[in-house]
């Protein structure tokens, strides 16, 4: 089974909108495959050397199909303050954690440089980037 996974950056009324993404608009989001939270608690704590917060669930359907998540403060902040010089860095750690997105670094610095811009658009609106995951 495959799973998409939807990054946005919006409110907590449209994040609590199952098809929402959906109706966000383009500069808002990203969408990758493949890509759960916990890969993403992995990227957090092989920069931070700590363990990540909690991605808390905000919305769901009925059997839990789709499941709206809200990315910690602090693995925002964290993402939105890499510089472009530290992409490559943060890769390389995260490559060697247990739970890495992709087996290739195109594909990781494109999810990398998704959650920088979407990371630092959450700061700029004041907002809560957000990942909708579907199975």
């Amino acid at each position: 089974m495959g799973v998409s996974s939807h990054f946005f950056v919006g409110s907590p009324e449209e994040a609590a909108d199952i098809d929402g993404p959906e109706k966000i608009p383009a500069e808002r989001q990203a969408l990758f495959y493949k890509v759960m939270f916990t890969s993403l608690a992995a990227l957090y704590e092989a920069m931070q050397g700590s363990e990540c917060p909690e991605f808390k669930i905000i919305a769901h359907d009925e059997d839990y199909a789709v499941v709206t998540m809200a990315a910690p403060t602090e693995f925002v902040d964290l993402i939105a303050k890499l510089k472009d010089d530290e992409v490559a860095a943060a890769i390389e750690v995260w490559k060697e954690s247990d739970e890495p997105a992709y087996d290739n670094d195109g594909d990781m610095n494109d999810l990398l440089e998704a959650l920088r811009r979407l990371t630092q658009l959450a700061q700029q609106r004041d907002e809560i980037m957000y990942v909708q995951m579907c199975a």
